[in-house]
């Protein structure tokens, strides 16, 4: 059976997004999400840096190999996210869109 639309290189990388390539291997909404949650983290870690005081250093999640600006109980947003749904925190961090390996 054939499937209508771009070919596979052509669409975003999103997980089952068939939109064509915006910029960066995504299409514009994916490519806007990302760009709005980066400039929100660089946002976030300024404004704990001038809550701490103008020479201080915003803290880093407390999860091994993290390293991202803290939002609560010294954790980062995704770590925060999963500890609030019970979930185990140090798990990887999957890139945006891309869907986890099946387990043999």
């Amino acid at each position: 059976m054939k499937v209508l639309g771009p070919p596979p290189a052509l669409t975003c990388r999103a997980l089952a997004c068939v939109r064509p390539v915006f910029e960066d291997a995504r299409c514009r909404l994916h490519y806007i999400r990302q760009c709005e949650r980066e400039d929100l983290a660089a946002a976030e870690a300024e404004r704990a840096a001038a809550a701490l005081g103008s020479d201080a250093k915003p803290q880093r999640c407390s999860v091994r190999d993290c390293g991202r600006p803290t939002v609560a109980r010294n954790l980062c947003q995704t770590h925060y996210t999963r500890a609030k749904r019970k979930q185990p925190v140090d798990g990887p961090i999957r890139p945006w869109g891309q869907a986890q390996a099946a387990s043999p």
